[in-house]
């Protein structure tokens, strides 16, 4: 899945970045990488995140070249 298709309170584990995106290189700076878990605290356009202790504010586009796994999704069901 996409992060993308987040929900607000969704958290997830980063499975996937697709290179091939611009602006992918200056998220993988951030500490946006693949194994890394964030919670998607807004998830409209631009959606804003916590990553590694810090917020970072990401457009709905680059955000659908990541995929991720749910860990817990926003109504509280553990999947992973």
């Amino acid at each position: 899945m996409k992060l993308s298709e987040c929900r607000s309170g969704d958290i997830v584990l980063i499975t996937e970045i697709d290179s091939h995106v611009s602006g992918t290189l200056r998220l993988r700076e951030l500490g946006v990488l693949e194994g890394v878990d964030l919670k998607v605290i807004k998830s409209s356009n631009p959606m804003l995140l916590h990553v590694n202790e810090s917020r970072i504010a990401l457009d709905r586009e680059l955000a659908a070249a990541i995929s991720v796994n749910y860990m817990v999704s926003a109504s509280g069901n553990q999947t992973c």
